[in-house]
């Protein structure tokens, strides 16, 4: 899933912790399908 402009509140840092948290979404889907397992630290860090 992309980040989109359309889903800031207004609230510079919670829009800044929603497109963290659609990173780590994006990371965990990226492992989910290849396998790369060293990614899962990166989010849980």
């Amino acid at each position: 899933m992309e980040w989109n402009e359309n889903y800031n509140i207004g609230i510079e840092v919670i829009d800044n912790q929603h497109r963290q948290i659609l990173d780590y979404i994006n990371t965990l889907e990226q492992v989910k399908s290849t396998g790369e397992r060293d990614k899962i630290k990166e989010v849980l860090d």
